[in-house]
């Protein structure tokens, strides 16, 4: 597990976002696991912001630093390329639901967890599969959305770059939830790309974030 700590020059919850919640200094957990050389943006994105966090770069150690004494108010998972157990499931649903905050993409995303966002996979029959393996293009359904816009404002996103296999998923909003993005020009019931949930502490992107330009750091920006 690696410990970053960057020391802040101005204020450092003056941006909305997941962080922006909190009216203190937020302890943040990070697990950046990136595949075949997919862009890591979450590291530039917090010191941008001069938010301190805690790296984790394995599944065990994640699984760890989540479950461990530690009191997290934000935890971001950056998740391309090694899958996330059974256990970890269990414990970033049970944050979520004991009034955590988290940013999720995950190659591997199911049911359970894509419910636990406020979100469902779009998946028709079986011979359908909800994930894709081209990235795709992102579409701002809702421009005037604080995550596209504070302190950032966001352009459509294009992909730059495919090194690995499962590239995204397209989603749905349940009840509650608001889709921000996805990947038709305007909304469309199950091409949901990002979709905001519990109220405004969790967000779920069915993109993985490495795999775009330089934008997607200042979308991560307006996430945290």
């Amino acid at each position: 597990m690696k410990i970053i700590r960057v020391i802040a020059a101005a204020a450092i919850l003056a941006m909305p976002g997941l962080a922006a919640a909190q009216n203190f200094t937020p302890n943040i957990l990070l697990f950046d696991n990136q595949c075949t050389g997919s862009t890591s943006y979450y590291p530039q994105a917090l010191a941008n912001m001069g938010l301190a966090f805690t790296k984790t770069t394995t599944p065990d150690s994640f699984y760890a630093a989540l479950t461990s004494v530690t009191r997290w108010d934000l935890v971001l998972v950056d998740a391309y390329g090694d899958s996330l157990t059974g256990p970890t499931h269990t414990a970033l649903i049970d944050f979520i639901q004991n009034g955590g905050h988290c940013v999720l993409n995950y190659w591997g995303l199911n049911e359970t967890l894509d419910a636990a966002f406020g979100a469902k996979q779009f998946i028709t029959n079986s011979t359908y599969y909800a994930f894709y393996e081209i990235p795709q293009p992102v579409k701002r359904w809702n421009p005037g959305h604080p995550l596209l816009t504070t302190p950032h404002t966001i352009p459509d996103l294009t992909p730059v770059q495919n090194t690995c296999n499962i590239d995204g998923y397209y989603l749905e909003p349940l009840s509650g939830s608001t889709a921000v993005a996805g990947y038709t020009p305007t909304a469309a019931s199950n091409q949901a790309a990002i979709v905001v949930g519990n109220e405004g502490r969790t967000i779920l992107l069915g993109i993985t974030p490495g795999l775009f330009g330089p934008d997607m750091r200042n979308l991560l920006e307006n996430c945290i």
